[in-house]
């Protein structure tokens, strides 16, 4: 009777040309529908949406109790987990003990000692006294993101205040909540896109928490479609931000291409990925890691003496700034010891490491 209810409308106007609502949310198709029940899940067909209810159906609905429904299990989450304490310790913002009936709670953020325990009510209050937003989701005194049962009570206590719940994308998203947060991502987004416009950084910011999230729940096509929204609608202005989209693009389809086995990917990620390492300062530490995942694309799409031209500079400079014994810095070395084990007629670069780690 649910799957009855929560049926799949065509969507009025008919598809936008946008990855967060053009892209099937279960087998990253063409999307031409959207769930009914919460007007923000796009489906390529009927049994799409079947198959993904068990995922979605605590998303579903209105996305205010929604979100609510997602804090209220936080907190309850959280009362099993998060560090408590009763006697012989005081609240830092009131100063008083902690008893059997109000007990105290650490916000399970970067503070140690008694320094981080409060009641849930001062730490509510403290946050809707506060003039900065950020209150209700990071420490006033380490100024680190809350997690657990703080972060769940002060996120209730915004939503009976009337609060804009677009700032808990990120802790609904630590929370083990992504399908919420990912609703949130998405009507932030569209917010943006409308007020300031598909190219502004604040809506390419609010893209990337939704490819983030979505990356995170395990559907990387459509995390991919959207951030080739996010490269084609950044400007060549700074070198800076389209290095850094042309960088997560890639490696994005790296991964993609690791699981598919597909070098058609693979390609498509070097491209990316070398674009990337072009656009970043000199001998940068950015540069360097994009090409480290330049050569793994080369690898995986057998363009093998390209990879070892990559990493003839790439494993020495890995090397100085991490360390050789880094894994980042072992696994690079490793890969260009094997390939020129492949190659015996490359010569060892006598830059790069003369002896291999141990594969």
């Amino acid at each position: 009777k649910k799957l009855v209810r929560v049926s799949i409308d065509r969507m009025t106007p008919p598809p936008e040309e946008d990855a967060v609502w053009s892209v099937c949310a279960w087998c990253g198709a063409r999307a031409g529908y959207r769930c009914r029940g919460c007007g923000d899940e796009p489906y390529c067909s009927r049994q799409c949406q079947l198959d993904a209810w068990r995922r979605h159906k605590a998303a579903c609905g209105e996305l205010g109790p929604a979100v609510k429904r997602a804090l209220e299990r936080v907190r309850e989450r959280g009362m099993a987990t998060t560090k408590r304490a009763t006697t012989e310790t005081h609240c830092y913002l009131c100063l008083e003990p902690g008893t059997d009936e109000n007990p105290l709670w650490h916000g399970m953020c970067a503070c140690r000692g008694d320094g981080g325990f409060g009641h849930e009510s001062c730490f509510v209050r403290c946050a809707a006294n506060a003039t900065n937003k950020d209150a209700w989701i990071r420490c006033g005194l380490c100024k680190q993101p809350f997690t657990g049962f703080v972060s769940g009570a002060l996120g209730l206590g915004m939503l009976e205040r009337g609060g804009n719940p677009s700032i808990l994308v990120k802790p609904l998203g630590v929370a083990a909540e992504p399908e919420v947060a990912v609703r949130l991502a998405r009507r932030s987004y569209a917010v943006a896109k409308h007020t300031l416009g598909p190219r502004h950084p604040a809506t390419l910011g609010a893209l990337g928490d939704v490819a983030h999230l979505l990356s995170n729940c395990g559907r990387r096509k459509q995390s991919i479609e959207i951030q080739r929204t996010i490269l084609s609608n950044t400007t060549d202005e700074t070198n800076h931000d389209k290095a850094n989209a042309a960088s997560t693009l890639g490696r994005a389809l790296y991964l993609q291409a690791e699981r598919d086995k597909s070098q058609e990917l693979a390609l498509q990620a070097a491209d990316l990925l070398r674009d990337a390492a072009g656009r970043r300062p000199p001998r940068s530490n950015d540069e360097y890691l994009d090409k480290f995942f330049l050569a793994k694309a080369l690898v995986l799409a057998n363009r093998h003496h390209e990879a070892i031209d990559v990493l003839e500079a790439t494993v020495p400079a890995l090397n100085r700034i991490y360390g050789p014994d880094l894994n980042l810095s072992v696994e690079a070395s490793r890969m260009y010891h094997l390939l020129l084990a492949c190659h015996p007629s490359r010569v060892l670069s006598a830059t790069a490491l003369a002896d291999p780690p141990d594969c």
